[in-house]
């Protein structure tokens, strides 16, 4: 996988994992060393595994968008047809809602925040939105996830999502 960024607003904290890449959109007040935390990112996942929201269990599935549509915990759009980089897939809206995670991710709780889990790695907080595009590369889904932690933080950060995906070439091989 590689991309372009369009600006030098993107930021990876860490990118050792080879099933998942954070890129964070950059948050400024304005003021001289007044970097906040992120509200936005754009994350690239391999997902092959999902936790069961009733059980714990870790489970694969075949078919993550019907899995995700079913989750307790997520709010998710129609499936809309989509091509990036050459692959045909699916583009949905996801958006993080409970009372009570259905399955709560214990490393949040350190953070003092309430997620709930959906992947081993992949866990997110009430609130969050996600513009979420399925390509199904091989037997593991790549996951392209454009989030913001509130609907005004994703109107922020989709363009700029949008012209680093534009510039997205997938070299296809089994995780």
């Amino acid at each position: 996988m590689s991309f372009v960024p369009g600006d030098a607003e993107w930021l990876v904290v860490n990118a050792s994992r080879p099933d998942n890449l954070v890129l964070e959109r950059r948050y400024r007040n304005g003021q001289p060393g007044g970097e906040l935390p992120s509200r936005a990112a754009l994350i690239f996942s391999r997902i092959n595994e999902v936790i069961d929201p009733r059980s714990g269990d870790t489970l694969h599935v075949d078919d993550l968008y019907p899995w995700l549509k079913r989750h307790p915990d997520l709010d998710v759009s129609r499936a809309k047809p989509v091509t990036l980089a050459g692959h045909e897939g699916l583009r949905f809206d996801e958006r993080v809602r409970f009372r009570r995670p259905a399955r709560a991710a214990s490393v949040c709780r350190p953070q003092l925040i309430e997620c709930t889990l959906i992947a081993p790695n992949r866990y997110y907080p009430r609130g969050i939105r996600m513009h979420t595009i399925l390509l199904p590369l091989g037997r593991v889904p790549l996951v392209i996830d454009i989030v913001g932690r509130t609907q005004r933080d994703l109107d922020k950060v989709e363009a700029p999502a949008e012209e680093v995906l534009r510039t997205l070439d997938l070299d296809v091989t089994e995780p």
